[in-house]
């Protein structure tokens, strides 16, 4: 009897499903991070709100101050392999947007990129549940 190893297969599809799960995670991050600006709560012009996105571990954030705007938000990106890690990130990289989410010395902050880690842990489990049939697992 021959023995078939489905290793290469296998990993394939897990990595593939990990990466939607991490998509799935900055998703949820970006969406409760923009809910969490508005008028008197961190946004002024909207800028902010629309400068929020997410990004591969190579992205060049302070490069979001060279646009003529800083609409970022709908770009799409894909998480980044690296070895054996899957990674991604959100946030902006505008000048500006540490001062509403750390505050300043006169204000406080609203840490409106940080305020969804415990949303995101909790639908974890959901998404990893999700991919994994979508992949092919059960």
């Amino acid at each position: 009897s021959r023995l078939d190893w489905w290793g290469r297969e296998r990993r394939a599809k897990a990595e593939a499903a990990l990466s939607d799960v991490i998509k799935g995670l900055v998703e949820i991050g970006l969406r409760e991070a923009k809910a969490d600006l508005y008028p008197g709560h961190g946004e002024l012009t909207g800028d902010l709100k629309r400068s929020v996105h997410g990004a591969g571990p190579g992205y060049n954030w302070p490069g979001d101050n060279e646009h003529p705007t800083p609409e970022m938000g709908h770009q799409e990106f894909e998480p980044e392999q690296r070895g054996d890690r899957i990674l991604a990130a959100f946030g902006s990289g505008l000048d500006y947007a540490i001062y509403p989410h750390q505050g300043t010395g006169r204000t406080q902050g609203y840490h409106y990129l940080t305020n969804q880690i415990p949303l995101m842990r909790r639908e974890a489990p959901r998404l990893a549940k999700d991919a994994g049939r979508k992949h092919g697992f059960r």
